[in-house]
């Protein structure tokens, strides 16, 4: 080969591994029970955080197949916000619930499924619903007198005992 086409060939095998990633969304979608939910609509909102008050900015839509599993392809020119992530929500058609998305681009993977005998996306840290026994509630922060305890003592109250024994050995 002459050098022009090895420059030629070098370049195209570069561009090619230039070209960035594509931007989708694959969601796997089942039951508690690890079943796949095939047929359902699932929906990809990505929000222009750029904005005030803060917009849907795009949306993008797929059905499941007979595993669960959709593919939402984005475009590159979607609204990113100012890190250069894309920001949004995935909802299913018929579920209560939505699942927070957030990351750089690329290939998003996602795995949802419902809880049993509910048609509700099971999310974690959500409220509970219904039957559902509610999580402990978190520790409550402790005042800094409360954390301190014998350290207070010594750090406020043996300053201020010297003080009081030096102004009284100067009366003397």
């Amino acid at each position: 080969m002459t050098r022009g086409r090895l420059l030629l060939v070098f370049l195209t095998l570069f561009l090619l591994g230039a070209t960035p990633e594509p931007n989708r969304v694959v969601i796997h979608l089942t039951t508690a029970q690890g079943l796949p939910r095939p047929d359902a609509i699932v929906r990809l909102v990505l929000y222009d955080v750029n904005t005030w008050p803060v917009v849907e900015a795009w949306h993008g839509s797929c059905v499941t197949d007979q595993q669960g599993m959709c593919v939402i392809e984005v475009p590159a020119e979607a609204p990113r916000d100012p890190s250069g992530f894309l920001r949004g929500r995935i909802e299913v058609e018929g579920l209560r619930g939505a699942r927070s998305v957030l990351w750089p681009g690329g290939i998003l993977e996602i795995n949802l499924w419902t809880l049993p005998e509910k048609d509700v996306l099971d999310l974690p840290g959500h409220p509970p619903f219904d039957n559902e026994t509610p999580a402990a509630p978190p520790e409550t922060a402790q005042s800094t007198h409360q954390r301190m305890g014998p350290l207070f003592f010594l750090l406020a109250l043996v300053p201020l005992g010297l003080v009081a024994y030096i102004a009284w050995r100067k009366q003397k």
